[in-house]
């Protein structure tokens, strides 16, 4: 006999192994990204866009420069994430005249700010 107030899981409930886990951070969800960035000193990426195109900061606390082939391979796997994030928050942004804004990663926070802008003219 089971009480009324306990709830029993059962297999369609229960996480196993092979059920992705939706990551909280970025961290999370570029873990090797998030460990190369601290091994160089980097402390903040910043990201800014313009439709499809994005420029990246990375700042640092210490003067350790990444590697030219080292900077281009992270930013392109952060750019993936951040434009996966754009496309599931703005759907349109990419097609949408006057849309802009910037992904800012601070990793000792593991926070990611994101300022969207979408410029109208006239009525």
């Amino acid at each position: 006999m089971t009480d009324s107030n306990t709830t029993q899981p059962n297999d369609a409930e229960a996480p196993d192994a092979t059920t992705p886990m939706t990551p909280a951070t970025l961290s999370e969800l570029l873990p090797l990204v998030a460990r190369r960035l601290k091994t160089h000193g980097v402390a903040r990426v910043t990201a800014r866009y313009e439709g499809e195109e994005f420029a990246f900061m990375f700042m640092s606390t210490e003067e350790r420069p990444m590697a030219q082939l080292s900077a281009v391979m992270t930013a392109h796997e952060i750019r993936r994430a951040f434009r996966s994030i754009l496309d599931r928050r703005y759907p349109d942004a990419a097609k949408t005249n006057g849309t802009y804004g910037f992904f800012e990663w601070d990793l000792a926070a593991d926070t990611l700010q994101h300022e969207h802008v979408i410029t109208h003219h006239g009525i």
